[in-house]
């Protein structure tokens, strides 16, 4: 075997390996690359040695190449059942950003971190989504509604049971917002605290609020700045890169899932 095909050889050797890493030896994906690897390591190891290469002679292993190099451009499969949902384009939105979610989760040729955050905003992308489009099928005709929801799990809205004249500004902005009747003037960061102390128990485990805000903070961040917080202790979102919990975070989306699926 020459060098630059034993060269070749050993760069999609590593690929796999890394994939065994990332998935663990009993991965179906793992199985798969390896057998094709072995067949084609084999057929190497047992052609005869000569001095010339042709094109001919290339073309089993490159055969076997582009169906190895197939596999490791994985497509992933969607981790959220959103059949619950009822508007269509809704739907789709979430099963995409869902799909490109995953795939990234595969994408070995990335590094950690750059996979990580593209996760994390895909993800981002899915609990958005979600609160939208619970906040809007729950409360688009009930602002009176949407008042005691607000103010029984959001300090931010606790404001308009006050009567304090210091804080009169900041309740009539909390007042404004409501009397709009659109849910765009509620930040998502206000979303999120709602829905959280709402329907997640922390006392149960099934808490995902924190996951959320941090993925919402993550999501105003650019990849650059993300290197430099997972470096720094006293940073907010150091320990979440540090640790890239990929399942904290499907497990938020999922819980999100369950909770609008039961409650709407």
């Amino acid at each position: 075997m020459d060098a630059q095909k034993l060269k070749f050889m050993m760069s999609i050797q590593q690929e796999i390996d890394k994939l065994q890493t990332e998935f663990g030896a009993d991965s179906s994906v793992v199985i798969e690359l390896k057998s094709q690897f072995d067949v084609l390591s084999q057929a190497e190891i047992n052609r005869p040695n000569t001095t010339e290469t042709n094109n001919l002679d290339l073309l089993p292993i490159k055969a076997d190449t582009e169906a190895i190099r197939k596999h490791l451009e994985i497509r992933a499969n969607v981790s959220i059942d959103y059949d619950f949902v009822k508007n269509d384009r809704v739907k789709k939105q979430l099963i995409k950003d869902n799909l490109r979610m995953e795939n990234i989760r595969l994408n070995v040729t990335k590094d950690e971190l750059t996979r990580f955050y593209e996760f994390c905003i895909n993800a981002f992308y899915q609990l958005e989504e979600l609160l939208n489009y619970y906040y809007f099928l729950k409360f688009q005709d009930n602002s009176n509604g949407l008042y005691d929801f607000l103010i029984n799990n959001n300090t931010n809205y606790k404001i308009l049971n006050n009567d304090d004249e210091t804080i009169k500004s900041k309740k009539e902005k909390k007042q404004k917002e409501l009397k709009e009747k659109s849910l765009s003037f509620i930040t998502v960061a206000d979303k999120i605290t709602a829905f959280s102390f709402g329907f997640f128990d922390i006392k149960t485990g099934n808490y995902s609020g924190s996951t959320m805000n941090s993925l919402r903070l993550l999501r105003n961040e650019d990849l650059h700045r993300c290197s430099v917080i997972e470096k720094n202790r006293d940073e907010k979102l150091n320990k979440f890169l540090f640790y890239k919990n990929y399942d904290a975070i499907r497990y938020a989306i999922q819980n999100t899932a369950q909770v609008i699926k039961t409650n709407y």
